[in-house]
């Protein structure tokens, strides 16, 4: 009953918030309802004990997309295990399954990647080399082990930060001034978790009490 009556007024809380406070998704992967809300371009995904996974490891630029076109300016975050291979990270700004940015960590070289994707194929990039960023601040980017990406995306500036260390800057002559979010590996099984992104234009959802009601109310007190 306690847990019953915790979660209506989490509902009511929620649907009161004022449109001009940040709103904000989750998805940690144990909720099947939300679970579908996810899109596979390529690879082989699944839903494994609260996590998803990339199984394969056998496919370039293997990534799903969630959320809306329209959203602009935000703040996207997860968990992210490569569990064998060399290249994994996040999607930000989709416009479909094939442009979009990405960050990602780059395991061999210690370092981090800003790269554009275009039309064409799944592994189509923008010409150039890409944006790197050497692992600032004592980060280890090691198989096995869990790293918290969180990208802060602003205009045409996108602030990556790895277990809450700034890594750097990046920008792109390409530009997506709007999109989706998503989850993206390189020839790289991966695990990820609590995926979460924070904006303006996010409409915050109603959360089932039995998903980590904990992470939800302390990010409403921080809102």
């Amino acid at each position: 009953m306690k847990s019953a009556i915790t979660g209506i007024c989490l509902f009511l809380m929620i649907g009161f918030v004022s449109p001009t406070i940040a709103g904000f998704q989750i998805w940690d992967f144990e909720d099947a309802e939300r679970n579908k809300e996810w899109k596979v371009a390529n690879g082989k995904w699944k839903f494994n004990n609260g996590v998803y996974q990339e199984t394969s490891g056998n496919e370039k630029a293997m990534h799903t997309i969630v959320g809306e076109v329209g959203w602009e300016d935000y703040t996207v975050e997860a968990k992210v295990r490569m569990d064998e291979g060399k290249w994994a990270g996040l999607i930000f700004r989709a416009q479909d399954e094939f442009e979009y940015y990405v960050f990602y960590l780059n395991q061999p070289n210690q370092k981090t990647e800003l790269w554009v994707h275009k039309k064409g194929a799944f592994d189509n990039r923008a010409g150039g080399n890409p944006q790197n960023f050497p692992a600032k601040g004592k980060i280890k980017i090691k198989n096995g082990d869990w790293n918290h990406m969180k990208i802060e995306v602003k205009g045409e500036k996108f602030t990556l930060f790895i277990d809450d260390i700034e890594q750097g800057e990046g920008t792109s002559n390409v530009k997506y001034d709007k999109g989706m979010i998503g989850l993206w590996c390189w020839e790289t099984k991966t695990s990820f978790d609590d995926v979460k992104i924070t904006g303006k234009g996010v409409k915050t959802l109603p959360v089932n009490p039995k998903f980590k009601l904990a992470s939800v109310w302390g990010q409403l007190k921080r809102e």
